[in-house]
């Protein structure tokens, strides 16, 4: 096909030269697109295949971040209730303390206790969220 538009051309070295010119044109056209048009057609190809596996990688990856991250809705939250248990506790406590049902050294003792379990929760929060 190439060889037949060449010999077109030559032949046409006989009629007008704007003729010649626009025929040139036309097989530098088409000598050009056979070029670049694969290339344009690799890099598109290419283009859909990296754009496929990035959605085969992230979709994954957010169900993934979803359920991790209803699991640390429910950490937290029998958190909050443990850190509530333990306040009941301390007030129970206050409340034998109050009608001298423990000694002073128990008291002083259990409330350190809750207080430091308290605190070892709220500082696991802080790092968690």
């Amino acid at each position: 096909m190439i060889g037949w538009l060449l010999a077109y051309v030559w032949s046409s070295f006989k009629f007008q030269r704007l003729y010649n010119d626009v025929l040139f044109s036309v097989v530098g056209i088409i000598f050009l697109a056979s070029i670049f048009l694969p290339l344009l057609y690799a890099a598109m190809m290419e283009l859909v295949g990296f754009t496929l596996l990035y959605i085969s990688i992230r979709k994954p990856t957010i169900k993934l971040l979803r359920i991790i991250l209803k699991e640390e809705i429910k950490k937290s939250q029998s958190k909050k209730q443990e850190i509530e248990r333990l306040k009941q506790y301390l007030q129970k406590l206050e409340i034998k303390k109050k009608n001298n049902i423990i000694k002073e050294n128990e008291y002083k003792y259990l409330k350190t206790v809750y207080l430091k379990k308290i605190k070892e929760i709220k500082r696991l929060n802080k790092i968690a969220s």
